[in-house]
């Protein structure tokens, strides 16, 4: 017995919402077919933007919701094991 979802509407929305994402990321890398080599300022410019939009999805969308369903304590040691482990990695990488 569902709690008032309607799961085909529910599964439509996600496909809809997916399939939008897909169209984006598309028109989004259509600009790069037409670079040969983007400079080495140009490149941190685009890799920082991204990581900057990937920490605020992070920090406003996913710990958020976290610490609402009363997991503080854990969302918050998780979030610094996962930078800890970024951090070695990249370090291991080079």
């Amino acid at each position: 017995m569902t709690s008032g979802i309607d799961i085909g509407a529910a599964v439509l929305a996600g496909f809809q919402a997916s399939f939008l994402a897909g169209i984006a990321t598309g028109v989004g890398a259509i600009p790069v077919l037409f670079v040969r080599r983007l400079s080495a300022r140009s490149e941190g410019i685009a890799l920082s933007r991204a990581g900057g939009v990937m920490l605020d999805v992070i920090g406003n969308e996913i710990v958020p919701e976290t610490r609402a369903r009363g997991n503080e304590t854990a969302a918050s040691f998780a979030l610094i094991a996962g930078f800890a482990a970024m951090i070695l990695i990249a370090g291991g990488l080079g």
